[in-house]
């Protein structure tokens, strides 16, 4: 009947590549909507990658919003001065 649902840990463990060669297996041997959760598990790791670069993007934005106001600042103060 073949290998039972593989656990959440072993979803987890496996590869990007294991885990579609995985989900190609058990698509080709099922009903169409039985293998759910290997897609589940592909969209929450490429949802999560996402994630993770939008994080990084706002910290670069965050950092250059704060080197400009510091500049438009110094350059305030200057020309006050004058």
């Amino acid at each position: 009947m073949g290998e039972p649902n593989p656990s959440m840990a072993d979803l987890r463990a496996m590869s990007d590549e294991e885990l579609v060669q995985r989900y190609d297996q058990v698509a080709a041997t099922t009903v169409p909507l039985a293998p759910t959760f290997f897609r589940d598990e592909i969209s929450r790791r490429q949802t999560e990658r996402q994630t993770d670069t939008i994080r990084r993007l706002t910290w670069v934005v965050t950092g250059l919003t704060v080197a400009n106001v510091g500049l438009v600042a110094w350059e305030v103060l200057r020309n006050a001065n004058r």
